[in-house]
């Protein structure tokens, strides 16, 4: 499938729902968690950062939640959208944010653990690159 069709298969753009949704959900337990922590909060230079970064992750994933569910009837218009050049951006600014925001807590409370995590999110992602690259030239040779 054409990454420029992404948004007319039903079934991704289900998922995207759930994704957002839940960014979103953890975005704004985070602010519950922080507001029930009262005048307790320690203000660290990564707990500021995470939570700016929490901030955004938690708006631009409600917003993109609600277009996928708006316009979910509509999926040549939800696509349109998403192919729109100013808005490319956007989703892959949802999951930064999301991402950048939990790295910044866990560096709040250990920078060695950030760090681990950031180490094990990128093996992942080179080894599904890797894999995902051994099986289109796997489909290739067979075409």
């Amino acid at each position: 499938m054409l990454v420029s069709e992404i948004f007319n298969n039903e079934l991704f753009i289900r998922r995207q729902i759930w994704v957002y949704s839940s960014f979103a959900a953890t975005s704004m337990a985070f602010f519950l968690a922080l507001f029930s922590a009262g005048d307790k909060v320690d203000t660290s230079l990564p707990l500021s950062m995470s939570i700016y970064a929490f901030t955004i992750s938690l708006t631009v994933n409600s917003i993109l939640a609600f277009i996928c569910v708006g316009f979910d009837d509509e999926i040549e218009t939800l696509n349109d959208i998403y192919q729109n050049s100013s808005f490319k951006l956007v989703p892959i600014l949802a999951f930064l944010s999301f991402i950048v925001s939990v790295l910044f807590l866990l560096a709040h409370f250990s920078l060695w653990s950030a760090c681990f995590a950031l180490f094990t999110g990128g093996f992942i992602f080179n080894r599904l690159g890797d894999g995902l690259a051994n099986l289109t030239d796997a489909k290739d040779d067979s075409q």
